[in-house]
């Protein structure tokens, strides 16, 4: 994908200062790096928003705002990252990382998985309750996979972007290249 097409495709921080939530944030959200097009910042955000995509529960797109904000990545690839773990994806990634954790730890028993709580907005406080029971409930063996995946996928997804934008940029050169010849 070129530059030029992510520059279009991306929200730009002008988009963003419309909305009141964002005015309030706005001197962490208007970094110029959060909002900048380069390759290392977008690679970076992509990783943190697939590391962040892992993560149980509702809290992915906030924690990937706030991790890309405080290391100064860009934030559009990092909440964008974060789909990457979507309704069809997170079951058969949760099952991956609980086989990881119980190849790690050579467990043979298999965990009993139940039903993710739903929250009530009349009572908060249950939910989070009903939440942090259903996490206990998970094996240690789920949450060490679980680390381990998101590492991995972070960093393949760091260099997929990195390196296959360099590719990118060498392919157009040369093709540049060979078109001023040919003329």
């Amino acid at each position: 994908m070129s530059r030029r097409l992510l520059i279009k495709c991306l929200p730009k921080r002008e988009t963003i200062e419309k909305f009141k939530l964002a005015q309030r944030c706005a001197p962490f959200l208007m970094h110029p790096d959060l909002w900048a097009v380069r390759r290392n910042l977008v690679a970076g955000g992509v990783a943190v928003g697939l590391f962040c995509g892992m993560i149980p529960g509702p809290l992915q797109i906030i924690c990937a705002i706030t991790i890309a904000t405080l290391c100064r990545f860009n934030l559009s690839a990092a909440v964008l990252g974060t789909f990457a773990s979507n309704p069809l994806t997170i079951v058969p990634l949760y099952m991956l990382a609980l086989h990881i954790g119980q190849w790690l730890f050579g467990a043979q028993e298999q965990a009993i998985w139940h039903a993710t709580p739903v929250f009530d907005w009349h009572a908060p406080l249950n939910t989070m309750q009903a939440w942090l029971a259903w996490l206990t409930d998970l094996s240690g063996s789920f949450f060490v996979g679980l680390a381990l995946l998101a590492s991995v996928l972070a960093l393949l997804g760091y260099g997929f972007i990195f390196y296959g934008w360099r590719l990118a940029v060498i392919f157009e050169l040369k093709q540049r290249k060979q078109e001023r010849r040919l003329s």
